[in-house]
């Protein structure tokens, strides 16, 4: 078996003497801007970060039936491609959970010291996916009050969305969606954002999820993010209206990125 492995992925060539199965594989390493059509027309498998864009262009007759991504998100993935073809995938779902749980932490500590907010206010966690069972344990071992809504599970301890957005800060945990029972595209518009004025609203999902102009237009929502629509190239606008802005940096640790590569 032939395996085209991302000279990119964090500490690829140290982790795999330590796992078993690799003996009898053949292992190519190439860097991200190399991955094309001709270079892995006999390769087996593929391992690869987000630097590397998969769909037909690059899969189109070749021996390719696996992909591997060491990433917390499948955006560089043409999946509906991938399932027509019967090429397995794989992501590292979960992988910067503790990362992205972290920054919303660290975001809050932020918020006490500058008086927004204190340990007997409450969170509200939309999405009860990796990072939103992550950020739950780190506020429950805290002792700060909190409540999650999540329309796709049915656990008794979950509230409704009305619970949530009375909470004094809003933390959002889901994927972009637009097909979906629930979609999450847009999820954070006008009639939300009424909802929460005077109230903290942190983003680590995807830029998408809220309308970035209906919420300069309400004007009166601590914003923080890390995600923004329109990447790599967010509007200024939006930017400068937070009061906490990040270039989605939020999973990029060393934890997160050794945990992908073992996955």
């Amino acid at each position: 078996m032939k395996v085209i492995v991302d000279n990119g992925i964090k500490s690829v060539k140290e982790i795999i003497p330590l796992l078993n199965g690799f003996e009898a594989i053949e292992l190519i390493f190439l860097n991200s801007s190399d991955f094309n059509n001709s270079n892995i027309k006999d390769a087996d498998a593929l391992l690869i970060r987000s630097t590397v864009q998969i769909n037909e262009t690059l899969l189109v007759d070749t021996n390719v039936h696996f992909i591997g991504s060491a990433t917390a998100g499948i955006d560089h993935m043409d999946t509906d491609y991938l399932n027509k073809k019967n090429i397995k995938w794989f992501y590292a779902a979960g992988c910067n959970g503790l990362s992205v749980s972290n920054y919303v932490m660290s975001s809050i500590c932020f918020l006490m010291e500058n008086n927004i907010f204190n340990s007997d206010n409450s969170v509200g966690i939309i999405g009860y996916g990796n990072v939103g069972k992550q950020l739950k344990k780190a506020l429950d071992y805290f002792s700060i009050k909190n409540f999650v809504y999540d329309p796709f599970l049915h656990f008794d301890f979950l509230s409704n969305l009305e619970l949530v957005k009375n909470c004094d800060l809003i933390s959002l945990h889901v994927p972009l969606t637009s097909k979906t029972e629930f979609p999450t595209n847009n999820m954070i518009n006008k009639g939300f954002l009424e909802d929460i004025k005077g109230k903290t609203l942190i983003n680590t999902s995807r830029g998408g999820v809220v309308d970035e102009k209906k919420l300069i237009h309400e004007n009166n929502i601590n914003y923080i993010s890390d995600v923004w629509a329109g990447e790599p190239s967010p509007s200024n606008n939006i930017v400068d209206f937070a009061l906490l802005a990040t270039p989605h940096i939020a999973g990029h640790s060393i934890n997160g990125k050794i945990n992908g590569t073992i996955m």
